[in-house]
């Protein structure tokens, strides 16, 4: 009986939308290497909670791939503005005439996400923003410059993300502008002052390892996750991918990028009842996601000579739109990057189904069907 439910699981993974890493740390000691790595990437890789291509091989131990409504666009360099593109986004999610809801952490991403509505908007009843204290101290001269008795304002903690309610709203938040304005900076932090992340990768893989170690990942572990990455890159071959910089873009652009846009059915769905998200809900919110177009995917990527090389400049360009609207000036010189809070890790799923339905650790058979998987990966 036990056996079945082991096997339930296995199928499920295969064609899961989301396994959450680091996955099952105290569950068992896995003898072979690869389960080992795989079972620990996101302890040592920054912001890391799935890991799939949405071009060439990245193999999982659980033979998922990526679903298409998340597919790369072909990649082309264009002269576009941000702020051009920022309002051009903004103007065709008002025009759907429905209710926006924004999840607002007070970050850039987010941040900017919001400038462009209010900026655009004709009626901020449209808008109604998701967020917590946190937000507010975060960035509190927007809240109060913008934000305060203007737009409906809700915790947080109450989203609940269902059919009913993607049916009824465009829900957007700040992801994935950390890749779309440059991403992973802390990986190589050890390389900035002399801007080593500028040198060529392929020639420096070593400092890419080093990167890793520096987050608390073994030798072995940062060599096997460089050497699968480059590989990924090298199998693609898109032109321009150059730099150690370049390579933890193209990291996130190619294999977190899917991730980044599932993150709230992660993070803000109640567990009662585990509902499924249908294909036709899923596809507008894929549609409907802020950053989620080709021409921000391409504007990141021909802009990525200056995106991941100073800090003092990150996101400078997205920072400078906010700036436009709010003039914080104090905002605009030295705002940096930090991390949202999210839903306590041990509320988390292990994994998310086809149908977004989550599915726990606790529940019969997972955690033996994950063990299996992970013990036959051969890397």
């Amino acid at each position: 009986m036990y056996s079945r439910y082991i096997q339930y699981h296995i199928e499920n993974l295969k064609s899961s939308a989301l396994v959450n890493l680091p996955i099952g740390v105290g569950w068992a000691n896995i003898s072979n290497p690869c389960g080992q790595y795989w079972a620990s990437i996101g302890s040592y890789v920054l912001g890391l909670h799935d890991v799939r291509p949405r071009q060439g091989t990245f193999t999982n131990p659980w033979g998922a791939t990526s679903n298409p409504l998340f597919a790369a666009p072909k990649l082309k360099f264009n002269n576009n503005t941000l702020a051009t593109l920022l309002d051009r986004r903004a103007n065709e999610l008002l025009s759907l005439d429905q209710r926006i809801a924004i999840m607002w952490s007070g970050g850039i991403d987010s941040t900017c996400v919001l400038a462009a509505l209010i900026k655009n908007s004709t009626n901020l009843s449209q808008l109604v923003i998701y967020c917590s204290n946190k937000s507010i101290q975060e960035n509190p001269e927007f809240y109060n410059k913008l934000i305060k008795n203007k737009i409906e304002c809700r915790e947080v903690d109450e989203l609940d993300v269902t059919n009913e309610f993607i049916d009824e709203h465009v829900l957007l938040h700040g992801d994935p502008g950390d890749c779309v304005f440059g991403p992973s900076m802390p990986m190589y932090r050890h390389l900035l002052a002399n801007n080593q992340q500028r040198l060529p990768w392929r020639q420096n893989q070593n400092l890419i390892v080093q990167g890793i170690v520096n987050t608390g990942g073994t030798v072995d572990f940062s060599r096997w996750y460089t050497n699968k990455v480059s590989a990924n890159i090298d199998e693609v071959g898109v032109a321009g991918i150059d730099s150690i910089s370049d390579w933890w873009w193209w990291h996130y652009y190619n294999l977190k990028w899917e991730f980044s846009l599932l993150r709230p059915f992660l993070d803000t769905r109640s567990t009662a009842g585990r509902p499924c998200i249908s294909d036709d809900t899923l596809k507008k919110y894929s549609n409907t996601v802020f950053y989620n177009t080709e021409y921000f995917q391409c504007w990141s990527y021909s802009n990525l000579h200056k995106l991941c090389h100073n800090p003092a400049q990150h996101k400078m360009d997205a920072k400078q739109y906010i700036f436009d609207l709010d003039h914080n000036q104090e905002y605009l010189n030295n705002k940096r990057k930090v991390e949202s809070l999210v839903r306590d890790p041990k509320q988390r799923p292990a994994y998310l189904d086809k149908n977004l339905r989550a599915h726990y650790p606790h529940d019969p058979g997972l955690k033996e069907a994950i063990i299996e998987c992970l013990e036959n990966f051969k890397g």
